[in-house]
């Protein structure tokens, strides 16, 4: 466990195991130890091959402002996660399932307002940030989505048409994964599927993004009942230390004024 500081909140970073089934779930929380809790909180996933630290900067910038923050690998979601499971049986839904389960389980923390509980997912994981939302709706107050990859579905309507059939294995963009995989993605109804969550919605996206076109945002933008598309201009799928300052900003905003007001 370490500490860190700066001028508005102090934190601390705790190791926190979560189950789903016989699942393991590695992650990190991170929970502001000055000020008054409970303390709001956001459940962070990751992107397709990453891990939990890919979005470990988001989670201390919340912390700093008093929000608590817990990040997650998901089960077989890549080379360098922690959490059980293996690539070869995960899928968007199966991250969707971790994110339910991790939420269920953290929301009984007495540190955290279970009634200020926010859902957030980086491309991959804003996808499945997004599935997990439609299925608990009245447990998450907000749902904050970074450059999500609602283009999965189609990528791999194309890729099975391609290749003709699905294969057992095989990889993409370098990462493996399994035929539960593109079989999820291909059955998935995605602007269906999110549109059952009716919540405040906060989604970021690049104009270069060269893997998730912005049209797929714009749509689900469409799609939620009350969304508000920030568009980043000139950012590709990633943002930079310098795109990200106001991002950190708006979600902040986005968290203070659909917390709880008991919070």
């Amino acid at each position: 466990m370490s500490t860190q500081t700066n001028e508005k909140y102090e934190y601390i970073v705790r190791r926190r195991n979560f189950h789903r089934e016989d699942f393991e779930i590695e992650g990190r929380l991170y929970l502001p130890v000055s000020g008054k809790g409970p303390y709001p909180a956001v459940l962070i996933g990751h992107g397709f091959g990453a891990s939990m630290l890919a979005v470990a900067n988001y989670a201390q910038n919340l912390a700093e402002h008093g929000i608590a923050a817990c990040i997650i690998d998901f089960c077989g979601g890549g080379a360098f996660c922690e959490s059980d499971g293996s690539p070869y049986d995960m899928s968007a839904l199966t991250e969707a399932e971790d994110m339910k389960a991790v939420a269920e389980e953290l929301r009984l923390d007495s540190h955290i307002d279970r009634n200020s509980f926010f859902l957030m997912g980086q491309s991959m994981g804003g996808l499945a940030a997004a599935l997990a939302a439609a299925d608990i709706p009245d447990m998450i107050r907000g749902l904050i989505l970074l450059y999500p990859a609602f283009v999965i579905p189609d990528d791999m309507k194309r890729l099975k048409k391609r290749l003709g059939s699905t294969p057992e294995k095989t990889s993409i963009m370098g990462v493996p994964v399994g035929k539960k995989f593109i079989d999820d993605a291909v059955k998935l109804k995605v602007f269906d599927k999110i549109s059952a969550y009716t919540g405040p919605v906060l989604i970021f996206h690049g104009t270069k993004d060269s893997l998730v076109p912005l049209s797929y945002s714009k749509q689900a933008d469409e799609v939620f009942k009350s969304s508000q598309l920030v568009v980043i201009e000139g950012a590709d799928h990633g943002f930079s230390e310098r795109q990200n300052l106001p991002v950190y900003d708006e979600i902040v905003r986005f968290i203070r004024k659909n917390e709880t007001k008991s919070s």
